[in-house]
């Protein structure tokens, strides 16, 4: 498999106004991004892995997975985001995606890299 990565920004969780009702940050930025994600591409979560840090204002670390596969070719493929940064600023994201298609791979990276900076509109 090939693979690639991108990197870009990412604030929905800064607008969010449930981490200010005493919600765990880790969760909040999990759902957040997980959100984003499956309402834009036909994903599956498949694994999160959480950080052990000093502090829990740090969510360097922070790792989803999600996973499907190509419907022409039955082809699997991989995702990785990777966070880094302070829970409650701007994180840095990196998108890394594992695929044998080659076009296929770098196009779905882009749109992913490009919709993860936008504006949601499902935060408040």
């Amino acid at each position: 498999m090939f693979e690639y990565s991108r990197r870009c920004t990412f604030d929905d969780h800064v607008k969010d106004s449930r981490m200010e009702n005493g919600k765990d940050k880790f969760l909040s930025i999990c759902e957040c991004i997980t959100l984003k994600v499956l309402s834009n591409s036909n994903l599956h979560l498949v694994s999160v892995d959480l950080p052990v840090a000093n502090t829990l204002e740090d969510a360097t670390g922070l790792r989803l997975r999600f996973g499907s596969k190509i419907l022409s070719s039955e082809i699997p493929l991989l995702i990785t985001i990777t966070v880094q940064g302070k829970c409650t600023e701007v994180l840095n994201l990196t998108v890394k995606i594992n695929c044998e298609e080659t076009v296929f791979g770098l196009n779905l990276l882009n749109r992913i890299a490009n919709f993860m900076v936008e504006p949601s509109s499902l935060t408040s």
